[in-house]
């Protein structure tokens, strides 16, 4: 998973947005509730003009669980 993350981080250095999505998707595999990820997912996803599919995932997210949905 830090290889995974490190791929991450390299990918958002260098502003490959669908790349970090790639990868965070696959870290998200393991990583279910990670907030951070999955914020990260979806700005990556704004970022590289997915907006419908930010859109998807993100009340995907919100039907995940409450906890996950009221989180700031």
């Amino acid at each position: 998973m830090k290889i995974t993350e490190s791929l991450v981080n390299k990918a958002l250095r260098e502003e490959l947005y669908d790349k970090a999505v790639t990868n965070l998707s696959q870290l998200l595999e393991d990583c279910v509730r990670s907030v951070k990820f999955i914020n990260l997912k979806i700005e990556c996803l704004m970022k590289a003009y997915k907006f419908e599919e930010a859109s998807t995932y993100s009340a995907q997210v919100f039907k995940l669980s409450s906890s996950l949905a009221n989180n700031p």
